[in-house]
This record gives C-alpha cells, structure tokens and sequence, in this order.
C-alpha cells in the first residue's frame, strides 16, 4: 500500500506543478488580451467555463455570457 500511496503522492505534486506551469503561461500569454480574447482561447483549448473561470480568477457568471454570445456569432455566420 506504500508503494500505491507514493505513486498518488507523485501524480499530485506533477498535476500541481503543472497547473503552476499552465497558469505562469497563460499570465504570460494574456499580456495585453482582454479577458474575453483568453476566454475564447481557452474555450478553443477545450476547457470548460469553470476550468476557465479558475484559470483566468475570473466568476463563471463571466465566462459564460462571453462563450454564449461567441457561439451565437458562430451559428449567425454558418447560417448566413
């Protein structure tokens, strides 16, 4: 069980350290972008509104009404 204990120990200090790494990134990337650019980013990325919203320190109540209107804006274009 040591052994297995260890192992899970592991993979959390590297998720850990790779979340730091991620969010040191993202601070670099978002140099002069506007909260909505990141959002969209990250939303082309794959993560979700709430991965977002932690990612940027911004409220999901934010995220959300950005991605609504990009994919209404999407949907606009592919019908027009």
């Amino acid at each position: 069980m040591k052994s297995r204990a260890t192992t899970e120990e592991a993979l959390e200090n590297l998720t850990h350290i790779a979340e730091l790494l991620l969010k040191l990134k993202l601070e670099e990337l978002r140099a002069g972008r506007s909260d909505a650019q990141m959002t969209l980013f990250l939303d082309a990325l794959g993560c979700s509104p709430t991965e977002i919203g932690g990612l940027l320190g911004i409220p999901t109540t934010t995220v959300n009404p950005i991605l609504s209107k990009a994919r209404k804006l999407k949907d606009s274009k592919k019908r027009g």
